[in-house]
């Protein structure tokens, strides 16, 4: 029962945090997050940004750079993320225009991931998010607003 309750809770706290928006510039994008998304994210040592909720451990959110010295096909994004594989099931490596892409999948417990990126000339900006199937209807109301705003 408490595994219940906390859960409602978490989610309850998200719903009650996701009508105040902040926006973010990192390199040469920008994007918006719920307010549930806490303060300036921490950078690691491989130049990505992660940033930190207060709904659930298990949400995942980075924005990283990379160096493009291919073209921009999907050929070349399966290969940089085939490591993806080894993780999640089903993933789906979509070319939407010239110039962004957006990757799906699930992971073997059920968590799902999302990743927009965007080529800006020679470097790829990418957005990714990874959260457990108990966040889906939170995720299916921002996940939008959240991608639309990566540019």
């Amino acid at each position: 029962m408490g595994i219940v309750f906390s859960c409602c809770g978490e989610y309850a706290t998200a719903q009650n945090n996701s009508d105040k928006w902040n926006h973010y510039n990192i390199y040469n994008t920008g994007v918006d997050l719920p307010g549930f998304f806490t303060g300036y994210p921490t950078i690691d040592k491989y130049h990505t940004y992660d940033f930190g909720n207060t709904i659930s451990n298990k949400i995942s959110l980075s924005i990283s750079c990379l160096i493009a010295d291919t073209k921009f096909t999907p050929s070349p994004l399966q290969e940089y993320h085939d490591d993806d594989k080894h993780y999640f099931n089903n993933i789906t490596y979509d070319l939407m225009k010239e110039n962004y892409f957006v990757i799906t999948g699930i992971d073997k417990s059920g968590n799902i991931l999302y990743i927009k990126g965007i080529k800006k000339g020679s470097s790829v900006f990418e957005f990714s998010i990874i959260y457990p199937p108990s966040f889906k209807s939170l995720f299916d109301k921002t996940l939008s607003r959240i991608s639309s705003s990566f540019k």
